[in-house]
């Protein structure tokens, strides 16, 4: 019984706050901004009830790779090892980031959990290395107004998150409907502070963190992998409550550093013959990977412990 209520929780994973309802756009496209000219056309993807419906990127969009000449217009150049990508979000925001890929200094996998400490949501947490950080540049016009400098990020976060269909706009999520190609799902990047302020704090959660043992050669290529592979699939996945979530999308960069063949024992291959995996003992799947020696050496404060410690230090 315990399981099941386990697996029950786990399959609430799309845990971001939903949006209020919305008008979408009227001009023939599902663009959310108009003004921001890297606001994704995003259609729910798949042949399920909601198919073709413009989805709800306000909060989460994926990334896009862009030239690095572009920060030219700001009078800098992109510093060596660096990847620009539209849609970074950051106080509540989204931004044009350089991400200097060989500056990570430590990776975490954290698990997000309500009041009764069952984990919901699975995201990866960077760190950079002392000084170092992502540059943030303005997206649009408006932002453009108010730019003197670049914004420096010294934390981010990777997180899968599912994305409703108009339809669905401004519901709570159900894992039901989860299991029914109700959703998309959207691999976004955004600022540890941003994620605490407008995500985690609101939902009155907290985040469990697990410092993962990487090379600095790995801590790059997780970094790679994930900005290849949002940019990659963008807005085009349906989301599934078991097989194409967050444990899916994070551990598949997880396998990738680790080498695994064969992320987790329980598998399913898609129609479209792309293997995905069942979201379960993740703690367990990064022993075997040897990216933890055990739960409790790894494991360091709760996110809001060290932010209430950054406060004291203000």
């Amino acid at each position: 019984m315990k399981t099941v209520f386990l697996f029950s929780v786990i399959l609430w994973s799309l845990s971001s706050a939903a949006e209020s309802p919305i008008s979408f756009n009227k001009e023939g496209n599902c663009r959310m901004d108009l003004e921001d000219p890297y606001s994704p056309d995003a259609r729910m993807p798949g042949n399920g009830p909601y198919a073709g419906q413009c989805l709800d990127t306000r909060g989460v969009r994926a990334i896009q790779i862009l030239d690095s000449q572009l920060l030219n217009k700001f009078q800098t150049a992109a510093r060596p090892g660096s990847i620009i990508v539209a849609n970074f979000k950051h106080n509540h925001q989204f931004w044009i980031a350089e991400i200097p890929t060989s500056e990570i200094k430590e990776v975490f996998m954290q698990q997000e959990v309500g009041k009764e400490n069952i984990p919901i949501h699975h995201q990866a947490r960077f760190v950079f290395n002392e000084g170092k950080g992502i540059r943030l540049f303005p997206q649009k016009k408006s932002q453009e107004a108010q730019f003197k400098e670049p914004v420096l990020v010294k934390d981010f976060v990777v997180t899968a998150i599912g994305l409703r269909p108009a339809e669905l706009a401004g519901t709570p999520f159900s894992p039901l409907k989860g299991l029914k190609k109700s959703y998309g799902q959207g691999i976004g990047f955004a600022s540890m502070d941003d994620t605490w302020k407008y995500d985690t704090l609101p939902l009155e959660h907290d985040l469990l963190q697990f410092r993962l043992k990487m090379t600095d050669k790995q801590k790059e290529k997780l970094v790679k992998f994930y900005i290849k592979r949002s940019d990659k699939v963008r807005e085009s996945l349906e989301y599934h409550s078991v097989y194409e979530n967050c444990v899916s999308e994070l551990f598949q960069g997880f396998a990738k550093v680790a080498k695994v063949q064969k992320p987790f024992s329980g598998k399913w291959t898609n129609a479209k013959g792309d293997t995905q995996y069942v979201p379960w003992n993740t703690l367990e799947k990064l022993k075997l990977y040897n990216l933890i020696d055990d739960e409790y050496g790894s494991r360091i404060s709760n996110i809001s412990v060290e932010y209430k410690d950054r406060q004291a230090t203000k």
